[in-house]
């Protein structure tokens, strides 16, 4: 299921590249972890691999620009961050860390129809 879910917002993420080519519009990428609660030490790792990818495709010449935000590992929080990314930031899709998170902002992002992938924990 989870591997089913990365191919599909990889496939996403390659139309939108796609499409920033040939319009030369930029795909922005919004990035919701936590750097300031809880799990500081996972999203500042988050934080430094977003900006990692974001050089590495600048490099290959895709046009794109990770945007992020902290959670605080708060959902309320994390919904304001995506609002924000999603009215202000106008971003294209998103990457959403800890479930919290995860759980408190997919509905928001189903009703703005955002392409999202999230790191979660599970039961199954």
């Amino acid at each position: 299921m989870v591997k089913g879910r990365f191919i599909t917002f990889t496939i996403i993420l390659g139309l939108l590249l796609c499409r920033s080519a040939l319009s030369q519009d930029v795909v922005k990428i919004g990035v919701i972890t936590d750097l300031s609660g809880p799990a500081l030490y996972i999203g500042e790792q988050t934080q430094v691999g977003a900006k990692l990818a974001e050089y590495e495709l600048r490099q290959s010449g895709a046009n794109v620009q990770v945007i992020i935000e902290d959670s605080a590992l708060n959902p309320q929080k994390a919904v304001s961050a995506a609002q924000k990314l999603v009215f202000v930031d106008n971003v294209d899709a998103f990457y959403i860390f800890l479930t919290p998170v995860a759980v408190a902002v997919s509905p928001f992002l189903k009703g703005a129809k955002k392409a999202a992938i999230y790191a979660a924990g599970s039961d199954s």
